[in-house]
């Protein structure tokens, strides 16, 4: 089991996550708190993955300034539903992005070897938690170094040089999040 704790820099958070394999799959279940924006927000959320990462399925819960909703996802065979509904958008997608924690970038640093200057472009389902949104997006990630990754979201123009340790955990996103303990 690997358990990690980061400090939300900018949107002014702490995030509690642990990791381990049974089964032939991997498992994450991590609790956030924050402030933003005058809310005060709460991320509870569990991944499924399976070895190499792929996520199978997510569940989300959310409350904001006291109002409570809930998010869950499953990928069958590249085929995913939404809060049990059916969305083709997503079909053959692998990887989620959950705003409010770096864990998500995890996901693809560790599917997807790159080696020296290296990129890849994928798609991602993109949760937007403080917004409750859910919707298709465009990233590349470029590896710098052995620990050091350019993380871009094609849509809006960011990009962050992220660092991570041996196993592909986030250390340091630059004004977004650093790692207080391991």
């Amino acid at each position: 089991m690997k358990s990690v704790m980061w400090k939300g820099l900018y949107y002014d958070s702490l995030e509690y996550l642990n990791s381990e394999i049974r089964n032939e799959a991997r498992f994450v279940e991590a609790n956030t708190i924050g402030f933003c924006n005058g809310q005060f927000w709460y991320l509870n959320y569990e991944v499924v993955m399976g070895i190499d990462w792929v996520v199978k399925s997510f569940h989300i819960v959310i409350e904001l300034n006291r109002e409570r909703s809930t998010i869950t996802g499953q990928n069958i065979n590249g085929v995913w539903s939404i809060n049990d509904q059916e969305a083709t958008e997503f079909r053959g997608f692998k990887f989620i992005d959950i705003s409010l924690t770096p864990f998500t970038n995890t996901l693809v640093i560790n599917n997807v070897i790159l080696a020296g200057e290296e990129e890849q472009e994928v798609d991602v389902i993109y949760i937007d938690i403080l917004e409750r949104e859910v919707y298709a997006a465009k990233q590349r990630y470029t590896r710098r170094s052995f620990d050091m990754f350019l993380f871009q979201h094609l849509e809006n123009d960011f990009e962050a040089l992220i660092l991570v340790d041996g196993e592909g955990f986030v250390l340091d996103y630059p004004g977004y999040f650093k790692r207080v303990g391991a």
